[in-house]
């Protein structure tokens, strides 16, 4: 499993800590599944020993204003543990094709960032 560092921070994303791991191979981790400490087995899915990298990459997806919104996340993990992985995407592939043929561009924007999101959830479940 690759992880990308450079994923939008969330608010909850700081300098001590990240939603979700930010290892790019988290199986090389020292730190991988301790106890209170990493975002795999921890249930707010928060990992408190970033990489020493990750200081730098934050001031710069900081500067950048690379930020998401956490809610949207939160809509994706939902989706996930509903429908599963490929379930969430057809649903929310659904949701988008309804949106698209009654106007609603509002709420497209919204599901096609719940579904971008959804890997990126999948990847810490």
């Amino acid at each position: 499993m690759k992880i990308d560092q450079r994923r939008p921070l969330s608010n909850l994303d700081t300098e001590l800590q990240t939603v979700g791991c930010r290892i790019s191979n988290p199986n090389s981790c020292k730190n991988n599944s301790t106890e209170k400490k990493c975002a795999f087995v921890r249930e707010d899915g928060l990992c408190l020993l970033p990489p020493k990298s990750w200081k730098k990459i934050f001031a710069e997806l900081k500067a950048i204003g690379v930020e998401v919104d956490l809610d949207i996340y939160r809509a994706a993990n939902e989706l996930i543990k509903q429908h599963g992985l490929k379930g969430a995407s057809d649903y929310a592939a659904d949701r988008i094709k309804m949106l698209l043929d009654f106007q609603g561009h509002d709420g497209v924007a919204v599901w096609r960032k719940i579904r971008s999101a959804l890997l990126d959830v999948s990847d810490v479940n």
